[in-house]
């Protein structure tokens, strides 16, 4: 019975290792920050957290990537209260992937946005998440 318990354990432990550390241990790490809401107290823990992974690491030895789709597409509008410390983090390295079918959908709702200077477009955020945790990035919901 014990080994029997010992081979289940074994057979986990290999499982989430090779399911969930994709990243190796060496390599910069990879963080995605999830936007998915138009708060400014979302929008503002987000850039926090990239500010601070930033500093902890070293901008030479990090990737970050905000991902914002839905109502989070305000993070990157140029009229946003906190622009300027989001152009400061897209200066720093920061990928800002901003969803082009959430823009596409507030246009038809009769709404504009322009976008900060920096950011990029991506089709599909949820597709872009997906991406980047396919390529073992972790994802950081603030």
């Amino acid at each position: 019975m014990k080994f029997l318990n010992f081979f289940k354990i074994s057979i986990l432990f290999i499982f989430l290792n090779s399911v969930f550390i994709p990243v190796q241990a060496n390599e910069a790490p990879h963080v995605l920050l999830h936007v998915t809401t138009s708060s400014k107290i979302a929008h503002q823990v987000a850039l926090s957290n990239a500010n601070a992974l930033l500093k902890t690491y070293g901008k030479e030895n990090i990737i970050i990537e905000i991902v914002a789709n839905g109502p989070g597409v305000a993070i990157a509008n140029s009229k946003n209260s906190l622009r300027g410390k989001v152009t400061s983090l897209l200066d720093e390295g920061v990928r800002l992937s901003v969803c082009n079918a959430s823009i596409n959908m507030m246009k038809k709702q009769g709404k504009t946005i322009s976008l900060v200077n920096g950011s990029v477009h991506v089709s599909n955020g949820i597709t872009r998440v997906v991406e980047l945790q396919q390529q073992g990035y972790i994802y950081i919901r603030p």
